[in-house]
C-alpha cells in the first residue's frame, strides 16, 4: 500500500512522529514523507526514508509560510501517486488540504493528532485559524491520538509515541564518563533533556533546585529554545547548561541523571499532551518526578513508578527532589518500576504495533 505522510514540517522536533511511523509502517507499505524544511535542515538525516521537501514560497516567518503552502499542498496531494493519505496535526497546511483531497481523489485519510494546537497561542486570532483547522478532523477515516484526553475529545485510537531507545541506547560506562567529563561523580543529577518551552515548567525546575539550598544537586539543561536567556538570566550555580554537540545523543543525558525532572505546567494545552520524555526517562529506568497532569499520573502508575507534583508548584517539586536525593533506595526502586511499566505497556515495539494493526485493517477495508 502507498502512503503519503503530509508532515508540518521537516526541520523540527514535530518531525520525529511522521519519520518514526514512516520506519514503522515502511517495513509493510511505500511511505512518502513530503513536507517543509522551512529553508534549514531536516531534523533527522535518513537516507533509508523517502522524502519530498516541498517548500512555501515564503519561509519566514513560519507561520506566514506555512499558508502559502496551503495550495502547494494539495497540488502536491492531486497528482494521486498513493492509496492513502496520512496527515499530521490539525494544521491550516495540513488538515483541510488532507480532507479536500480526500473527497476529490476519494482516497482514506488518517490524521495523527499529537498536540491540543488548537489551545497553544495566546493570540485570539491564531486560535481562531486553528479551531477552522481543528473542525477538519472529522473527515478522516482513521485518528491516532497521544492522550486520554485527546481521545475524549476526538475520538480514534489511543497510540504513545514509539521512541526507539533500543537501536542507540547508551551503556553505563558512556554515563559514568559524561558525568566524569562534568564534574558531576559525587552530584545528585537532576536534569530534563530537550527544548525548553514555557509550557515545560522549567522556571519551576530551576527555582525548586535554587530552593533546596544544597550544593550536592546539580541541574543539567540544554541550551534550546527562544526561551533559554531568560532560564539562564534566574538560574546560578546550581545550573550547569550545556550546548548539545554533534554526536551527542539526549539518552547519554537521561541515563547519567539521577533523578529526571518533568515539571509541566497546568494548561489545558499540556493537560492534552503526554510528554515523549517520559519515556525515554522510563526506559532508561530513571527515578522520574513529574507533574500531576494529564495521562502522567497513569503511565506512572500513580507514584508507583515515579513521585507526582503539583503543577506550577515549586515547594511541592522541591520536597520531592529532596526526598530523592536523600534516598537512593528510593531512586532505584522508582527506576526499576519505571522500566518495568515500560517493557509491559510503553516500549516502543507495541505502540508500533498498533499502528501496524491500524494499517492492516485499514488495508483490509479497502480490498472488499
Amino acid at each position: 500500500m502507498r502512503i503519503l505522510m503530509l508532515a508540518p514540517s521537516l526541520n523540527g522536533s514535530s518531525y520525529l512522529i511522521p519519520y518514526t511511523y514512516a520506519k514503522i509502517l515502511e517495513k509493510k507499505h511505500d511511505v512518502t514523507i513530503v513536507g517543509p524544511t522551512f529553508g534549514e535542515g531536516i531534523f533527522v538525516n535518513d537516507n533509508s526514508v523517502r522524502v519530498e521537501r516541498l517548500e512555501p514560497w515564503i519561509s519566514k516567518p513560519k507561520s506566514l509560510g506555512a499558508f502559502t503552502l496551503i495550495p502547494r499542498n494539495f497540488a502536491r496531494l492531486l497528482r494521486n501517486d498513493f492509496d492513502v493519505i496520512f496527515c499530521f496535526k490539525l494544521l491550516p497546511h495540513t488538515a483541510p488540504v488532507s480532507a479536500l483531497a480526500k473527497f476529490v481523489l476519494r482516497k482514506p485519510l488518517v490524521i495523527t493528532i499529537d498536540d491540543y494546537d488548537k489551545a497553544s497561542p495566546k493570540s485570539v486570532l491564531k486560535r481562531f485559524v486553528l479551531g477552522i483547522a481543528d473542525w477538519f478532523h472529522r473527515f478522516a477515516d482513521e485518528k491516532i491520538v497521544m492522550s486520554r484526553f485527546m481521545q475524549r475529545t476526538y475520538g480514534g485510537h489511543l497510540i504513545y509515541q514509539p521512541i526507539d531507545t533500543d537501536r542507540d541506547r547508551p551503556t553505563q560506562k558512556t554515563a559514568d564518563a559524561l558525568r566524569a567529563k562534568l564534574g558531576l561523580e559525587d552530584k545528585i543529577v537532576v536534569t530534563h533533556v530537550g527544548t525548553l518551552f514555557e509550557t515545560k515548567g522549567i522556571d519551576v525546575l530551576i527555582k525548586a533546585v535554587q530552593a533546596t539550598g544544597r550544593e550536592d544537586i546539580k541541574l543539567v539543561l540544554f541550551e534550546l529554545g527562544a526561551e533559554t536567556a531568560k532560564y539562564k538570566a534566574m538560574s546560578g550555580p546550581e545550573t550547569i547548561w550545556l550546548k548539545k554537540r554533534t554526536g551527542e545523543k539526549s539518552l547519554d543525558y537521561t541515563l547519567m541523571a539521577d533523578i529526571y525532572a518533568i515539571p509541566t505546567r497546568d494548561t489545558l494545552y499540556t493537560r492534552a499532551q503526554t510528554p515523549a520524555k517520559i519515556f525515554e526517562a522510563m526506559a532508561m529506568g530513571r527515578a522520574i518526578v513529574a507533574s500531576e497532569l494529564g495521562d502522567i499520573s497513569t503511565i506512572l502508575q500513580n507514584g508507583e513508578a515515579g513521585l507526582l507534583v503539583r503543577p506550577n508548584d515549586v515547594e511541592s517539586l522541591k520536597y520531592a527532589l529532596m526526598r530523592l536525593a536523600d534516598d537512593r533506595a528510593l531512586r532505584e526502586r522508582l527506576g526499576k518500576n519505571a522500566k518495568r511499566v515500560y517493557d509491559e505497556t510503553y516500549h516502543h515495539e507495541k505502540q508500533a504495533e498498533k499502528l501496524i494493526d491500524l494499517y492492516d485493517e485499514l488495508e483490509k477495508r479497502m480490498n472488499r
